[in-house]
């Protein structure tokens, strides 16, 4: 058994907050997702709630782990229901499947496994932050930081986790922050293109 993301994860974390880790591991990898997908949806949680499901924020408006919003990600949902652990992460699982979001599955499928690419991925067109650009980059930068080491995909049932060419632990790899988004905008700029023909074509 590999280790869990929740024992692979650096920092001061409560055996609370591991256990929410743990959930969205489980509930990432039940939907097919790769573990480097669940450690980048991981750091988006601790940026958006601190691993708090209970926590409220945008007046009461945003919920959970992942902050769903009700007239957004968290429409149709009681605030009960945007608390659980487990409903909120199965529902922003959703949001990778559908307009914007799209962009985060379809480099997941394209063979990305940098876990600070997809962080920023996931935070630019999955969470959407008003600060896209700069939570975009804050959030890689924290991926690097509680993740350092390479992580090991294990094969999901219904996802392909072959490694790109460019994927590398953190040995030999540079740790300069300014680099990390040089390689990644060009991603970024893919997967907006993407997102956009899926959007024309009514799959969002």
């Amino acid at each position: 058994m590999p280790q869990t993301l929740s024992s692979m994860a650096q920092g001061n974390y409560t055996q609370k907050q591991r256990q929410m880790m743990d959930i969205i591991e489980q509930e990432f990898n039940s939907a097919g997702y790769p573990r480097s997908a669940a450690a980048a949806a991981i750091v988006n949680a601790i940026a958006e709630s601190a691993l708090n499901p209970a926590i409220a924020g945008d007046g009461g408006k945003s919920v959970g782990l992942f902050q769903l919003h009700e007239r957004g990600g968290g429409k149709g949902m009681s605030v009960a229901q945007r608390q659980d652990p487990r409903l909120n992460t199965r529902r922003i699982i959703e949001e990778t499947r559908r307009g914007q979001g799209i962009a985060f599955q379809r480099a997941v499928s394209a063979g990305e496994r940098d876990v600070g690419k997809l962080a920023g991925i996931f935070a630019y067109y999955v969470e959407r932050p008003a600060d896209k650009d700069g939570e975009r980059d804050r959030r890689a930068i924290a991926a690097r930081r509680i993740f350092p080491t390479q992580i090991r995909d294990f094969r999901p049932s219904t996802a392909s986790t072959k490694p790109s060419r460019g994927s590398r632990g953190s040995q030999g790899r540079s740790d300069n922050n300014e680099v990390i988004f040089t390689a990644g905008a060009a991603l970024l700029a893919l997967v907006a293109v993407a997102a956009a023909a899926a959007a024309a074509k009514g799959w969002g």
